[in-house]
């Protein structure tokens, strides 16, 4: 949703600039456009950070832009369902190692979406208020 929303708010910014009279600066309409288009993108960069999608193999994989110290995900999936296990306590580990492993993940896409909505917030909390005592005071 945020994608179309995207699209959207850049196709109303290409009409609206197509119909109002050519300037050498920016207008207030332009700051708006360009900080809606900004914002969305920072919305789905987030979303892309805290996704977890599941591939045609079976394979959960996280979202594109998130980096772990141990190598891609694929392959850390992988290394987890193909060894091969000699006794009940080498499966225990494992399992507490994974479930370690969900946990932390989990914790860190908790950290970025809290943090993500407070700047969010904040930003465009700030933002609305210099635009509009910007356009306050210039009328």
């Amino acid at each position: 949703m945020s994608l179309t929303t995207l699209l959207v708010f850049i196709s109303l910014y290409a009409q609206t600039t197509a119909s109002l009279p050519r300037t050498a600066y920016l207008k207030r309409i332009d700051l708006w456009y360009v900080f809606c288009i900004a914002f969305l993108t920072l919305v789905i960069f987030t979303n892309l950070a805290t996704s977890t999608t599941t591939n045609t193999r079976g394979t959960t994989a996280e979202g594109p832009f998130w980096w772990h110290p141990s190598g891609p995900v694929e392959q850390r999936n992988e290394a987890w369902s193909s060894k091969k296990l000699s006794n009940s306590s080498t499966q225990q580990q494992q399992q507490q190692e994974q479930q370690r492993h969900e946990e932390s993940r989990r914790k860190r896409k908790e950290l970025v979406l809290k943090t993500a909505s407070v700047v969010l917030g904040v930003t465009s909390l700030i933002f609305i208020i210099v635009y509009f005592t910007g356009a306050y005071i210039t009328m």
